[in-house]
């Protein structure tokens, strides 16, 4: 939802037209992020994945190496988190 919520105004007109509505959107996000807070690890590595694959779809970017060698870092800590025990 962040990632349409800051970036729509390059794809949709409608975005940048209205971020006054937009930022009535920020309430429900603030809220899954203090949730999210319990689960700051998964977040953080959920939020690279999310960022990669919504701006290579979205805006056309290329998946690069380093952006490969983020990814699996991001997944690497989220499996270190959830199954090391």
């Amino acid at each position: 939802m962040t990632w349409f919520q800051l970036n729509g105004q390059f794809i949709w007109s409608w975005f940048k037209d209205h971020p006054l509505t937009l930022c009535l959107f920020g309430v429900p996000v603030s809220y899954l992020y203090i949730l999210a807070t319990k689960y700051s690890f998964v977040g953080f590595a959920v939020g690279m994945i999310t960022f990669t694959i919504f701006t290579s779809i979205f805006l056309g970017e290329g998946i690069s190496n380093k952006t490969i060698i983020s990814l699996l870092l991001a997944s690497a800590l989220v499996c270190i988190q959830v199954f090391w025990k």
